[in-house]
């Protein structure tokens, strides 16, 4: 053999080795998009089934290394269309999303919520975008920003308002300030299924921040939507310590008082 058709073996080697490394990196690529998309459709409750709707990351891989290169498009596009339709109906696949590592995805979903772009984030959460991951740093910032229509998308998503273990009722401007957003915000969480009740970071409960700050009007909110009148704790009453209505009279609120009363609060020296 002369050193002319080695040369020829050895390039038409190189150029299948090469052309196998990047099959079997878009098979890595489609495997982890299809996983992704799985758990967002979980999440997002949309209950779709067959175009090979599961988690099996390695499964996803091997079917994909075994099918020809068309079959495999074909069903990630159907993939991503059927998910858009569920989370986005309306919403067209953006095709240059297809060949897309899920990093980039990442970050344009990052990107389009910053800059309240919702129909695109929704294009790359459907084309394979690790959301189940970044959807609760993404509650977290909206609500620090109170961006009230990337909550109401997140939530849709299946996203909770508890993202990352964070309870937002733990923020002290809810109470402390009279500012009209922060009041606005607050009644947005409650009607949107937070509790009053239930514990957060901080060491006491809502209402008794907001009684504490003489706030009547987040006492107001936070009896409506059936704060207990009585708890002074995170999440309990603890009767070896001031009670709202006793932090309410000793602060002279009339009005605060009888608010407390009217639901059902009692002193310290009451509590049992």
């Amino acid at each position: 053999m002369n050193a002319q058709i080695k040369l020829v073996l050895l390039i038409a080697g190189l150029i299948t080795l090469n052309s196998n490394a990047r099959a079997e990196q878009a098979c890595s690529t489609y495997a982890e998009k299809a996983v992704n998309q799985y758990n967002t459709q979980q999440q997002a409750s949309c209950h779709l089934g067959g175009l090979r709707w599961n988690n099996d990351q390695y499964g996803q891989q091997a079917w994909c290394n075994s099918a020809h290169a068309e079959v495999v498009d074909t069903e990630q596009f159907a993939r991503s269309r059927t998910l858009l339709s569920c989370i986005a109906n309306g919403t067209v696949v953006d095709m240059d999303d297809m060949d897309k590592a899920v990093w980039t995805l990442d970050s344009e979903l990052m990107s389009a919520a910053a800059r309240g772009d919702t129909a695109r984030m929704l294009q790359v959460i459907a084309a394979g975008a690790n959301f189940t991951q970044k959807g609760e740093t993404l509650m977290v910032k909206a609500i620090n920003q109170k961006d009230y229509e990337l909550m109401q998308v997140l939530l849709r998503l299946g996203v909770p308002l508890t993202a990352q273990g964070k309870n937002p009722l733990g923020r002290m401007s809810y109470y402390s300030s009279t500012d009209p957003a922060e009041l606005q915000m607050l009644e947005w969480l409650l009607k949107n299924g937070l509790s009053p009740n239930d514990a957060t970071e901080n060491p006491y409960s809502p209402l008794y921040y907001a009684v504490k700050h003489n706030n009547d009007q987040a006492v107001r909110v936070l009896l409506r939507y059936a704060a207990n009148p009585n708890m002074n704790r995170t999440g309990y009453t603890d009767c070896s310590m001031a009670l709202p209505l006793d932090i309410a009279i000793s602060q002279g609120n009339d009005a605060m008082v009888t608010q407390l009363r009217r639901a059902g609060a009692y002193t310290q020296t009451n509590c049992r």
